[in-house]
């Protein structure tokens, strides 16, 4: 973890009591922390990543200036939670089988009383509350995941260059329903190699970033935010192969901050 004082620091310029990321990342926390209850409930394994386990790691919580939560799960899980997890009050599973506009392969635990104000194809989403990203990883072959990655993203940029009309969106499902009957194919002939490298799941983007089983399990629990989540067994392994040293700071005066304008319903 860095120096109290410096993480202080950080606190007060990019994330301060009652500040509108601040508002956010505390909406996400309580996502975050519904979704390890139905987890540890249900006997699924996630775990943090990308940016929220730097977070853990280096912050014991949220990098200041950060606006979303990362988990990743392996894909018998993932499967298992899109049976169990059932819409409430308070939140959506968002998925490509129940958002039209929505292509990726991963899933969304999404916000019911919120909403950002989403740009590019996102903003034709059917769900647009503050959410929280899943991830699948499971065992594939590089060049075929890069390559569904450049289809799917190629579909995505030309739906979002229009508004759709029945025609544009009819052809927009189209594609996209032909595209994941093939991945289901490629899973088929592929899954069975016997390999330690896993990746994000076909078209989920990030094919060259490799996890090795090893890093993962056992998993073990790290503080965020003051509560304990599951995390890889290595994470320093984890992280580095993935961001080199990710202990060290950006350059804080070229900080990209990917604001977004959020509104609460409550």
């Amino acid at each position: 973890m860095i120096d109290k004082k410096i993480q202080e620091n950080l606190r007060m310029r990019f994330n301060p009591d009652n500040s509108v990321l601040r508002k956010h990342q505390l909406r996400m926390l309580d996502m975050l922390i519904y979704f390890d209850n139905f987890c540890r409930k249900h006997n699924l394994k996630y775990w943090l990543s990308s940016g929220t386990l730097i977070g853990a790691v280096r912050h014991q919580g949220f990098i200041p200036w950060d606006d979303d939560v990362d988990v990743e799960m392996l894909r018998e899980d993932y499967l298992k939670m899109l049976e169990l997890l059932k819409e409430t009050d308070r939140f959506i599973l968002q998925t490509k089988d129940n958002d039209e506009y929505y292509a990726v392969p991963y899933g969304k635990l999404r916000d019911k009383y919120s909403y950002i104000d989403e740009y590019g194809q996102d903003k034709y989403y059917k769900f647009h509350g503050i959410y929280i990203d899943i991830f699948i990883i499971e065992k594939n072959n590089r060049f075929i995941a890069h390559c569904y990655e450049s289809i799917i993203w190629k579909l995505i940029d030309w739906g979002s260059q229009h508004k759709p009309t029945y025609f544009r969106k009819k052809i927009f499902i189209q594609f996209k329903n032909i595209i994941y009957g093939s991945i289901s194919i490629a899973r088929f002939l592929f899954g069975w190699l016997p390999s330690n490298q896993w990746r994000q799941t076909y078209g989920g983007g990030f094919y060259n970033n490799i996890r090795c089983y090893e890093d993962i399990f056992p998993l073990k629990t790290a503080t965020f935010e003051n509560y304990s989540f599951p995390v890889p067994a290595n994470c320093d392994g984890y992280l580095r192969k993935i961001y080199g040293n990710y202990m060290e700071l950006p350059d804080l005066e070229h900080l990209h901050i990917h604001a977004q304008n959020v509104t609460f319903y409550d």
